[in-house]
């Protein structure tokens, strides 16, 4: 072809990826159109003899392409196949991205950086935009084009173009690109960009605490923890290795003591003499006391000194909503307002109620049930929401609408289907079905809308392929690694963490930006580029 025409692919080709990695955080529509336009520019640019040989040849791309192919198997014994269309509709980027990157030109070291910076630079415009949501701003731009505020009930939805899983994915990501850049790259660069480098991995570090990402959180210590493990592994220092295991063990150890001092805080019950309790209110109403609930908040009983009726004409007279409706997450305002006053140490009635300000009823209409959650930083007000989570679980409580808790039923029920469907799976359109269905007849606590997926990508893969499908998915991302010898690539490395860890918890390939923050990262830093940096 000619040289100025094949300038002019390549100059596409990076548009394309370059759109790509704007997209993965800021839009689900330049995501898809990044794809058709690194297809049509494929297409366009001709030489498929010699670009299909460069696929033939490239047997790590050829197994990485087959984790669609795989899917596509399961259509050929899946009865539900408006699901598994979709499916394969969600899923096309695993072969779409590798099949091109494989088979186009490799990328110079300053193209790969420039890719980099793109992506980085996009992250952190998404983290820019998410808290201009979280502090109103946005609101003040809706209100002035005219459209309604919009009324900011979870913390997680200030991610406001992609799910904030997937979100605190690229952020993690982008922060490891950045470590690489000012540590570890060759790269000449001054002093001040390493600084601002620095800057900005405090600053999206900052954003996941705030964004309450324990996902998030626990992905980037992991994943450091384990490139820290590798670098002591290749460091011939001694002093630098035994430094680094030090690290690695004390790390650990730290957040193992932190969350023992808060599970340990959250079970201390402050005690009470029952025969010294009293038995009217101030205003001479009758107190009820349950002895047999010993559910707690902030180690205060919840069912004792409670007087209903004085709650509910004083709850109704400071709010719109009525006292036996549903607060704005739809839970019952009775049990938020209830929880709400005990973990504050107020008693239930017309006194305790009082007690709250203007903002502490907002604050309850909106489904906070502990005053902790507006009082302690965000990352430890969602740890205590966790135990919380299983502390109820441990009683009986049911799982349904949170984010832990119901996870073990999720993963109790595929584990089920699994088994049930133990070598070759149920197909690519059937787990839906069949998940439900496992639900249905092991009479799960979850309410009908709480009935998912898996939210773990491995088991998601067993239930549909069985375990002969699941043991080629997990080669498909270890085979490329160990035959493109790039155990000591710190990029691709950093990925795969990132990639594989959510995959426990998550089923990270279930969406288009999943499945496309999988496929193009794993195709762009194993097939995109000539070094192994």
């Amino acid at each position: 072809m000619n040289s100025r025409f094949s300038n002019i692919h390549q100059q596409i080709y990076l548009l394309g990826l370059a759109a790509m990695v704007v997209g993965l955080p800021l839009s689900h529509i330049l995501m898809s159109t990044s794809q058709m336009l690194l297809g049509a520019n494929w297409f366009i640019e001709g030489n498929y003899k010699e670009k299909l040989l460069r696929l033939w040849n490239n047997k790590p791309a050829v197994v990485v392409c087959s984790i669609f192919l795989l899917h596509l198997l399961g259509m050929t014994y899946s009865s539900d196949w408006a699901y598994g269309l979709n499916d394969l509709r969600i899923k096309a980027p695993l072969f779409i991205l590798p099949f091109i990157i494989s088979t186009s030109q490799a990328l110079s070291k300053k193209q790969i950086s420039v890719i980099l910076e793109i992506f980085t630079t996009s992250v952190l415009i998404g983290t820019v935009i998410s808290m201009s949501e979280l502090v109103g701003l946005n609101n003040w731009i809706r209100v002035y084009f005219g459209y309604p505020e919009k009324l900011l009930l979870d913390i997680r939805d200030i991610s406001l173009f992609i799910s904030h899983i997937r979100f605190s994915l690229l952020i993690c990501l982008a922060i490891f690109f950045l470590y690489y850049r000012a540590v570890i790259s060759k790269d000449i660069i001054t002093a001040s960009q390493r600084i601002i480098c620095i800057v900005l991995m405090l600053w999206m570090v900052v954003f996941l605490i705030i964004f309450e990402s324990v996902t998030g959180l626990s992905i980037l210590l992991i994943t450091s923890l384990f490139l820290l493990a590798r670098a002591a592994w290749n460091q011939k220092n001694k002093k630098q290795r035994l430094i680094a295991l030090a690290v690695i063990i004390s790390v650990p150890l730290l957040v193992g003591g932190y969350l023992y001092q808060q599970v340990r805080s959250f079970y201390h019950v402050k005690p009470i003499a029952l025969e010294e309790l009293d038995e009217f209110t101030i205003q001479g109403n009758r107190y009820t006391h349950d002895f047999d609930n010993v559910q707690t908040e902030n180690g205060y009983y919840c069912w004792i000194y409670v007087c209903t009726d004085e709650l509910s004409k004083a709850w109704e007279l400071r709010s719109e909503i009525m006292y036996l409706d549903k607060d704005k997450i739809d839970q019952h305002l009775e049990y938020t307002l209830i929880r709400y006053l005990t973990s504050k140490g107020f008693r239930k009635d017309e006194e305790g109620l009082n007690k709250l300000s203007n903002t502490e009823i907002r604050d309850i209409e909106n489904g906070c049930a502990n005053a902790l959650q507006v009082s302690k930083s965000s990352i430890a007000a969602r740890i205590y929401g966790i135990i919380w989570e299983f502390n109820d679980f441990m009683k009986g409580g049911s799982p349904g609408g949170h984010s832990v808790t119901q996870r073990l039923e999720f993963w109790k029920t595929s584990v089920i289907v699994m088994r049930e469907n133990f070598l070759v799976g149920v197909g690519t359109g059937d787990i839906r079905q069949e998940v439900l269905q496992a639900y249905e007849d092991n009479n799960s606590k979850l309410k009908q809308e709480f009935r998912h997926r898996p939210h773990n990508q491995y088991l998601s893969i067993g239930i549909s392929f069985g375990i002969f499908g699941l043991m080629w998915f997990v080669f498909s991302m270890m085979f490329p690694l160990l035959k493109r010898m790039r155990t000591s690539d710190y990029l691709y490395l950093a990925f795969l963490s990132v990639a594989m860890i959510s995959m426990l918890t998550e089923d990270t390939l279930e969406t288009q930006a999943g499945a496309t923050f999988f496929a193009f990262f794993n195709a762009f830093l194993l097939f995109g580029r000539d070094d192994a940096q």
